[in-house]
């Protein structure tokens, strides 16, 4: 992951962020509007990257998945999801050191 700054803007990159870098990626754009942009790259339904310009509110989210190998669901041809994603089921439980005393 890399953090910068471009004109007091923040921008953070992810894994590979040109899908024509990789053999049947794919791009995938959640935001595009003034100050805000955000593209999720996906590679073989894996997270292959991601960038976040403007609201870069849950990169680390999009680093975790990338990460883990998160595999997004398929979609049928209406776009209705055909399969269910994965996504390791302990990727969003706390630390064991949080854990503690917890009743």
């Amino acid at each position: 992951m890399n953090a910068s700054r471009f004109f007091e803007v923040p921008v953070i990159s992810i894994g590979e962020v040109r899908p024509e870098r990789l053999e049947g990626a794919t791009a995938e754009v959640l935001a595009d509007r003034e100050g805000v942009y955000r593209k999720l790259v996906h590679h073989h339904g894996r997270l292959a990257g991601a960038i976040l310009y403007g609201d870069i509110s849950d990169a680390g989210l999009f680093y975790r998945l990338y990460r883990v190998g998160y595999i997004r669901p398929l979609q049928g041809s209406t776009g209705a999801p055909v399969g269910v994603g994965y996504i390791r089921p302990d990727l969003f439980t706390r630390s064991q050191g949080a854990d503690k005393g917890a009743t």
